[in-house]
């Protein structure tokens, strides 16, 4: 029982000194203003932060370390500065837990900042840390929120192992972002560690990850999908199991070193670019994702982007999938082995040297760029470019030479037919004469070779440059001079190029003027046409012949019978059905392809039909109607008819715009612009137009019509039928306003709308006026009296005209009730004004013969 009382006594008395040493809960300084780190009149409370204390600069401050403190969190807001000047500042607690440097403002100081050793430290803030950060035992950990920039290095201590075997140096959220104006130098004496991004990863600088020298101990970089690391230097790894594992994008702008187990491998849909070289040294494995090689994932994509000379590497498996070439040095990239791509090839810029190595592409690739003298193959050497066929189909291979001029010329090979069994052509070029070439020839010939493909057609095209031609390019025929010798097409001067059609056999192939002038003469096919079904077809023949020559008829390819014997002149094969024709003459020194061919084209019959419409329906007197054809079989070149009750509109277009009546009849005559047709023209259908009456609208009057202008909004009234709306100046909701509209003769609207949704519209005018009393008791002949009035007033008309009848209109315009009116006689009245407010009036006297206006005050 003691032995336990005392070891518990021990414990805590341990826990207790703990306590006086290293707080559980850190305080948390503030600057109160600008000054060194270690004066209390720097911070708020006036005491300078203890070590593993939390601190936050606050924003408009620079504080300047003057000692080398130990503190946990820090926080530099935006606009606060913190100066390490030349100390070190250590992130160290001995709580359990990730400290958090936060910096949104500027971190100077050539005295690095050294991370936390128990646990990552993690980043955050958009600030600039311009000094080096130390690792020591555990590394970074970028926040989502991380934006910052770090002008220095992230780098190991030397010396100051503590241990980092198999830990990760950098580590990101999702979302973060990392600029390091700097390098990353990892030692290998803390065993391999490794940088797992996902996020965004920017080195202005080399990345050095040389992991252990204990095999297995390797660094490794993960770039996960998503993630972009671009590293502006060298990329270094190895020598032991150290890898760049790369799901998403990657630049390396320098060179790609490692040791003798080192990989770089690629997953599906990855793309990396190579600024310099990839393993120059053989120290390394490109695609190879471990031992034995796998080889790549597909699919993904290389690029070479560099600006001066690049080597392809050779990948462990052989083979790419996309390639871009996007070199901008005069000597481009080349390959130093035979290399195979599956994808694409990409010729963005650049020249890419094969030399004596072949550039294997695949049934599926395409060569994507615009290849040209600045991108494209040289193929000089002994190698070829080599493209696998499995079928019939054309390829374009995009070879030049860069033999003192850089020349682009191109080889076309489309095959018609034959029996593709894991076949390829390959094709190269030399930039010189054949030998024994004479008179007018091409400095420049191809060799195709072919391995896998038998009974083969095939048609060929070589495009040369203009500087080629040596004497007189018209007299220039397309030859294949080995193995054996044949003379094709004569080539076509204005766009420079040289074609043999329908050849089974490849070869040498140049451009020189015929060997003999013996041999057949060239001529053109003429013929090319079209017929309709079961008729004789269109006449083939050659615009002229010799007399010693036999000509044959070639139908797609395919020789006719019976050949025909030249006359001199030009001959005919008579009519031929559908298909491509092609004619050779032969002589007993040899045969000549005559230029072009002749194209037949069978049409069938077809049956026109032409349908019209409109999207209008029913429409109102007076609307614009769109009538509509939609033909079948119309044709290149159709003409449209149109009728209105059966006369003819002068329109030859697919619509027909007018003002339809009621019951017109709308019809069209399609004239088809097919050759081959079992009827035409055709009638299209007949359209009823269906117009609808507008409705008789009238305003005739409007009381009173002419209205004061410090009156409130009068309601409009009259409009005949019922049930329509207002519209004019000053008009809202069927109210006109004197006042807004000011002094003047106003043109008012009525627009009234029937159910079929017709309208029309009447107007009248009504007259805004001061209507002081000078101006609304313009006659005589009336005289109203007491005034300003009490309880009634009297009204007294000269000439004893016949009062009909009397109104009262209030400052708003509106009539209202008076009270009892005593006509005494003729020419006479008192209205009984008791329950009549206070204000001004207009009263209104109808008379027998006319109208009178009087402004009366109530008071």
């Amino acid at each position: 029982m003691k032995r336990s009382i005392l070891k518990t006594t021990l414990i805590q008395a341990i826990f207790l000194f703990g306590l006086s040493v290293h707080p559980l809960f850190a305080a948390v300084y503030t600057s109160a203003q600008s000054g060194d780190f270690s004066l209390g009149s720097t911070w708020v409370g006036g005491a300078a932060p203890a070590p593993y204390d939390d601190i936050i600069i606050a924003s408009g401050h620079t504080v300047t370390l003057d000692v080398a403190p130990i503190v946990y969190n820090i926080t530099i807001q935006n606009g606060a500065t913190l100066d390490n000047a030349t100390y070190p500042l250590t992130i160290g607690n001995s709580s359990v837990g990730n400290p958090i440097y936060n910096n949104n403002g500027i971190h100077n100081g050539t005295g690095h900042l050294i991370a936390f050793d128990f646990f990552k430290t993690e980043l955050r803030g958009n600030g600039i840390t311009n000094c080096t950060i130390i690792i020591r035992s555990y590394g970074l950990l970028l926040l989502n929120d991380c934006q910052l920039t770090i002008n220095g290095n992230i780098q190991h201590a030397s010396p100051g192992n503590n241990g980092m075997n198999g830990k990760i140096l950098i580590e990101t959220q999702l979302g973060a972002s990392l600029t390091i104006n700097g390098d990353i130098i990892t030692n290998p004496v803390y065993g391999g560690v490794g940088i797992e991004n996902g996020a965004n990863i920017i080195v202005n600088g080399n990345v050095s990850l040389p992991g252990s020298s204990s095999a297995g101990s390797g660094g490794i970089i993960t770039n996960f999908a998503g993630g972009t690391f671009n590293i502006s230097g060298n990329l270094s790894l190895g020598p032991f199991s150290s890898c760049c594992q790369n799901y998403g994008n990657m630049v390396i702008g320098g060179n790609l070193t490692g040791g003798n187990d080192t990989y770089f491998f690629q997953e599906v849909n990855a793309v990396v670019k190579f600024g310099g070289s990839v393993f120059p040294d053989g120290d390394g494995f490109l695609f190879a994702v471990n031992s034995p090689v796998m080889g790549s994932s597909e699919p993904n994509t290389i690029e070479y982007n560099g600006t001066s000379a690049q080597i392809i590497k050779l990948p462990a498996d052989m083979a790419y999938s996309n390639l871009v070439i996007n070199n901008s040095s005069n000597e481009g990239v080349s390959i130093d082995a035979d290399i195979t791509v599956n994808g694409d090839l990409s010729l963005i810029n650049g020249l890419l040297t094969i030399a004596d190595k072949n550039l294997n592409l695949s049934d599926t690739t395409i060569i994507l760029g615009i290849p040209s003298s600045v991108s494209m193959i040289i193929a000089t050497g002994t190698g070829e470019v080599r493209k696998t066929f499995t079928t019939t189909g054309s390829f374009v291979y995009p070879v030049g030479d860069n033999y003192g001029t850089v020349e682009y010329t191109p080889v076309t090979v489309n095959f018609t037919s034959g029996t593709f069994t894991a076949g390829y052509v390959g094709v190269n070029l030399v930039n010189e004469p054949y030998p024994g070439a004479i008179g007018s020839y091409l400095n420049r010939y191809w060799n195709i070779n072919s391995s896998g493909i038998t009974d083969f057609a095939c048609d060929t095209q070589f495009d040369y440059v203009s500087a080629d031609v040596t004497g007189i390019e018209n007299n220039l025929y397309c030859y294949r001079v080995s193995p054996t010798s044949n003379q094709y097409n004569q080539t076509n001067s204005s766009t420079h190029q040289l074609s043999a059609s329908n050849i089974s056999s490849f070869g040498t192939y140049t451009g020189k003027q015929s060997d003999n002038s013996s041999w057949p003469l060239g001529y053109t096919v003429t013929g090319s046409g079209a017929y309709c079904e079961g008729e004789e077809g269109v006449e083939v023949g050659l615009s002229g012949s010799e007399a010693s020559v036999v000509y044959t008829l070639f139908k797609d390819g395919v020789a006719q019978s019976p050949t025909i014997a030249g006359t001199g002149q030009a001959i005919s094969f008579g009519n031929q059905l559908f298909g491509t024709y092609t004619v050779d003459g032969t002589n007993n020194n040899g045969t000549t392809q005559m230029s072009g061919n002749a194209v037949i084209i069978e049409n069938v019959y077809v049956t026109p039909s032409v349908t019209i419409f409109t999207e209008s329906g029913e429409v109102c007197e007076g609307t614009e109607v769109i009538y509509i054809a939609a033909a079948n079989y119309g044709g290149d070149d159709p003409v449209y008819q149109w009728f209105v009750n059966g006369v003819e509109s002068e329109e030859n277009n697919i619509t027909l715009t007018y003002i339809p009546a009621n019951n017109d009849l709308i019809s069209l005559l399609l004239t088809s612009g097919e050759s081959c047709t079992t009827q035409n023209p055709v009638e299209s259908n007949t359209i009823t137009a269906i117009v609808n009456p507008v409705p008789d609208v009238i305003w005739p009057a409007f009381e009173p019509d002419t209205l004061c202008i410090n009156w409130e909004p009068v309601l409009l009234t009259g409009g005949l039928p019922e049930g329509g709306f207002y519209s004019g100046p000053c008009v809202t909701d069927n109210y006109f306003n004197p006042f807004e509209a000011g002094i003047g003769t106003f043109w008012l609207i009525y627009t009234f709308i029937d159910s079929n949704g017709c309208l029309s519209n009447d107007s009248l005018n009504v007259f805004v006026d001061v209507c002081t009393a000078s101006n609304i008791q313009k006659s005589s002949e009336i005289q109203v009296y007491p005034m300003p009035a009490d309880d009634y007033i009297n009204i007294i008309l000269k000439n004893e005209k016949f009062i009909q009848k009397c109104e009262l209109i209030n400052a708003a315009g509106r009539v209202i009730g008076l009270g009892s009116i005593d006509y005494n006689h003729a020419g006479r009245a008192t209205i009984q004004l008791n329950n009549i407010l206070p204000g001004y009036y207009i009263l209104k006297v109808y008379t027998n013969e006319s109208c009178f206006y009087v402004k009366i005050v109530k008071q």
